[in-house]
């Protein structure tokens, strides 16, 4: 009758506090664009936003620095699930290399005397095109060397306009000059002038110009790039933030070596754990139940799960559901949903009892007004309940329940389970010597029947009925008179479903039971 079942025990921690949370992802330069998709509930991010510096070029033991790369934060709005583009600025390469820094620097010239301006670092907002950027950080930009010396360094990147590229210490940039100039927020600078060479460019949107043939370094990076050196350096590249920005700090000649690009995203916490699941943690097989937790603050919405075959019939998504369970042990769990995420789970373990099966046979049937109270017994399994008219403390009291038919119940309960079965008895008067007799004498035969039994029946002056009930006291059938002769009558009972049937015979002052199994 029962079934042993593993509980899964858990604590119930509940947690109070629901702040946000900072979440900082650093890119550093690999020479290739980089995602960052915006996590949800994310309202804004915060950056910080590093350019390449632009090479040195050294000769006869004397350096000309390249311009260092500017550095942008600020904060900016964005939507959940925004892509964001990263691009990190690469240094510029070597002299004699021809190589610019990645994304926008510009190329040094092709003799051991320039070298390439650093590439821009910037985020580009759902798009990779220069029109998609929203925060750029200018690149510095090359060396170049006229003067056999150090004053030919190339000029720095960053702020709204890139610093211009020197050569011989003087730092004015553009043609009839000879350094490039920077990079601004409505052009790219003018190159240097290289006395006719032909290869000097001026830098553009996104791109630093290339350096002169001979001694030009290469302009920086940036928004607008800055402009290529001739006799000397490149002019830095110009930053920008794209409207929307706020809380922005420019500051140029930063950074040294590659770029570098810093998120931080502050994302509100899910809601807190639900407090204790309020509901019974014993059930029985095929009951329903209701379970329910008090609401928690920021939660959306509830998700619930239920022992294995269990079914929740209504209340999925709100703080309370309906449960009707199957024979299956587990754990009832219940987190609390937002945009932001789903809670830690609450957990109730549960354990599910078996309906016991319950058989109730009385020894008699029947009894005289005035008989002695009978001890209760036929109930199975043993240790359950008696109850009915005169029932008290598993005696039944004939003269207290008074004449007729009484159901009693036996109930029997395992754990969270019970279940109940009945049976009737006979109070009779019993006034005469003629009742004595028709209790001795009346009788059925064969019983377990076929379908067809035999009545043998006492001679009697009155008519006797008989009433064919189930255990539950419902007339399924009724002969409303036997024959009263000595001997036995045929009573067919072939239209009736196996199973425990009561024979009910009636007089005027007298009533007798017998039980009839029917086995067909």
């Amino acid at each position: 009758m029962k079934k042993i079942y593993f509980l899964l025990s858990a604590f119930a921690l509940v947690f109070t506090v629901n702040s946000a949370k900072a979440q900082t992802t650093t890119f550093s330069y690999t020479g290739s664009v980089q995602t960052y998709t915006v996590p949800l509930c994310a309202t804004s991010i915060t950056v910080d936003v590093k350019g390449a510096k632009g090479s040195n070029m050294t000769y006869n033991g004397q350096t000309s620095n390249g311009g260092k790369g500017g550095r942008v934060t600020c904060t900016f709005p964005v939507t959940p699930g925004d892509v964001l583009s990263i691009y990190v600025g690469g240094q510029g390469g070597s002299p004699n290399q021809n190589s610019p820094g990645y994304n926008g620097g510009g190329t040094g010239g092709n003799n051991t005397y320039c070298a390439g301006g650093g590439g821009a670092s910037d985020i580009r907002l759902n798009g990779t095109a220069l029109a998609n950027r929203i925060i750029v950080a200018a690149g510095g930009a090359g060396a170049g060397t006229n003067c056999w010396g150090n004053g030919d360094h190339g000029g720095d990147g960053g702020g709204l306009t890139g610093a211009p590229g020197c050569q011989c210490g003087s730092c004015v940039g553009g043609t009839p000059n000879y350094p490039g100039a920077g990079g601004t927020q409505g052009a790219g600078g003018l190159q240097g002038n290289d006395q006719g060479q032909g290869c000097t460019q001026a830098g553009t949107l996104g791109q630093g110009g290339n350096g002169a043939c001979t001694y030009g370094g290469g302009g920086g990076g940036g928004y607008y790039g800055g402009g290529g050196g001739g006799y000397g350096g490149g002019g830095g590249g110009s930053s920008y933030t794209a409207p929307g920005a706020t809380n922005v700090t420019h500051t140029a000649g930063f950074q040294t070596g590659n770029g570098e690009v810093i998120i931080t995203v502050n994302v509100p916490a899910p809601p807190a754990m639900p407090g204790a699941i309020a509901g019974k943690d014993s059930v029985c097989e095929n009951t329903t139940e209701v379970y329910s937790i008090s609401p928690v603050p920021g939660a959306l919405s509830y998700t619930w799960t239920v022992p294995s075959g269990a079914t929740i019939n209504s209340g999925q998504g709100s703080t309370s559901i309906n449960v009707t369970f199957s024979n299956n042990a587990g754990n009832i769990t219940v987190t609390a949903d937002s945009t932001c995420g789903s809670s830690p789970a609450q957990v109730k373990p549960i354990y599910v009892g078996v309906t016991p099966s319950v058989l109730f046979n009385l020894p008699q049937d029947t009894i005289c007004l005035n008989a002695p109270a009978l001890t209760l017994s036929g109930g199975n399994p043993g240790g359950g309940v008696y109850s009915g008219s005169g029932v008290s403390g598993g005696t039944f009291n004939p003269s207290l329940a008074g004449v007729g038919k009484h159901v009693i119940t036996y109930t029997y309960s395992d754990g969270p389970c019970s279940n109940s079965a009945t049976d009737s008895i006979v109070v009779d008067a019993c006034a005469g010597i003629s009742n004595s007799t028709l209790f001795n004498e009346l009788s059925v035969f064969p019983n377990p029947s076929k379908g067809l039994v035999y009545v043998n029946l006492p001679q009697y002056d009155a008519s006797i009925s008989l009433e064919v009930e189930d255990l539950q006291g419902k007339v399924l059938m009724k002969v409303e008179k036997l024959e009263n002769n000595k001997g036995q009558v045929a009573v067919s009972l072939q239209e009736l479903p196996n199973g425990l049937y009561n024979l009910h015979f009636r007089t005027g002052n007298f009533d007798k039971i017998i039980k009839v199994s029917l086995m067909k």
